[in-house]
């Protein structure tokens, strides 16, 4: 782990981590970082017209990174990033002052000239992702049997018995 990660008060930078806190991308230049943390208050409207919040949602992390490639291996690190930003790669980005993790390249718009070198944005967002846990309860746990596991049966429609006109009123 590099020395900067742990210790930021001697020489502050900027860098692109892997999820195990090692740099990558070391020849990017860093020209300048844009990050952003926000959190949205819900708000409702009382009776007596008092508007209230009463929790916060914080949202998700965003960082931009303003970047220039090195003119001796751009061709390959931005081929890296690319290949990165389609795998869904998880990244942490230590700045001067905050470090973020769990961040995913979001859009990688660049630029080229006729400068040996390629510009980047490189916009990354913070993503949680979680697996789905499905329980099926067997038929003698259910008291209705209509509620029980359809993973073999597949779509139903409901039965109708009786006209439209006497379901909805009985008739």
């Amino acid at each position: 782990m590099p020395s900067f990660f742990r210790d930021n008060s001697f020489e502050p930078v900027t860098a692109i981590l892997d999820e195990d806190g090692n740099q990558i991308f070391d020849t990017v230049g860093i020209m300048s970082v844009s990050a952003g943390s926000s959190i949205l208050y819900p708000q409702h409207t009382l009776e007596n017209g008092v508007v209230i919040s009463d929790h916060a949602i914080h949202n998700q992390d965003r960082v931009s990174l303003r970047c220039v490639l090195d003119p001796d291996d751009y061709v390959e690190v931005y081929r890296a990033i690319k290949k990165a930003f389609r795998s869904n790669t998880r990244f942490i980005i230590q700045t001067k002052v905050e470090t973020y993790s769990g961040l995913y390249i979001e859009s990688l718009p660049h630029e080229e000239d006729a400068k040996n070198t390629v510009m980047l944005n490189l916009d990354f967002v913070e993503q949680r992702f979680q697996s789905p846990n499905v329980d099926t309860l067997p038929l003698s746990e259910v008291a209705d049997p209509a509620d029980s596991d359809t993973a073999d049966t597949g779509n139903r429609r409901p039965e109708r018995t009786g006209t439209v006109l006497s379901n909805l009123f009985g008739v």
